[in-house]
C-alpha cells in the first residue's frame, strides 16, 4: 500500500513537471512574438490611384495610362512618394517627394505637407488603407 502511494505521488510529480515545462515553453514563445516590432523600413507599398485619358481636342485617345501611388519607406520616419505609370514599378510621373511618417501599428500617419497629415490603418502587415481629405480611399499593398 505504501509503495503504490509513493508511485502515484511520483507519477503526479512527473506529470506536473511536464505540464509546467509545456506551459513555460508556450508562455516564453508567445512573449517573444509580442516583443517583435513591426517596421516599414525597406518596404514598398502601392495603390492604384487613377486612370488618365489622353485627349486630342475633344476626342479621347486610347493611349491613356493607369497611375499608381507608391510609398517606399527609407527610414523609421521618412518615405519616398512617387506616382508611377501603368504599374507600381512603372515610369515616374512628376516629382519624387520625401514625406515623414509615424507608425503606431496598426495606425500610420503620413505628413504630406505642412497643412495635411493623412491617417491610415493597417488591415494586416501586407495592406493599409488611407482615406484622403477628398474622401477617396486607397488600399496600399506591399510590393
Amino acid at each position: 500500500m505504501i509503495v503504490s502511494t509513493n508511485k502515484n505521488k511520483m507519477k503526479n510529480l512527473i506529470r506536473l513537471g511536464m505540464i509546467a515545462a509545456v506551459l513555460a515553453t508556450f508562455i516564453f514563445t508567445s512573449c517573444s512574438k509580442d516583443e517583435e516590432e513591426f517596421s516599414l523600413v525597406g518596404k514598398t507599398y502601392a495603390a492604384f490611384s487613377y486612370h488618365s485619358n489622353a485627349y486630342n481636342g475633344t476626342i479621347i485617345q486610347t493611349d491613356g495610362y493607369d497611375a499608381y501611388d507608391v510609398y517606399r519607406f527609407i527610414s523609421d520616419t521618412e518615405c519616398e512618394v512617387s506616382t508611377r505609370k501603368n504599374s507600381p514599378t512603372g515610369g515616374i510621373i512628376g516629382d519624387i517627394d520625401i514625406d515623414t511618417y509615424t507608425l503606431d501599428y496598426p495606425t500610420i500617419k503620413i505628413k504630406c505637407n505642412e497643412e495635411y497629415t493623412a491617417t491610415g490603418t493597417f488591415i494586416n502587415q501586407e495592406t493599409f488603407r488611407i482615406t484622403w481629405k477628398n474622401g477617396k480611399i486607397l488600399e496600399y499593398i506591399k510590393q
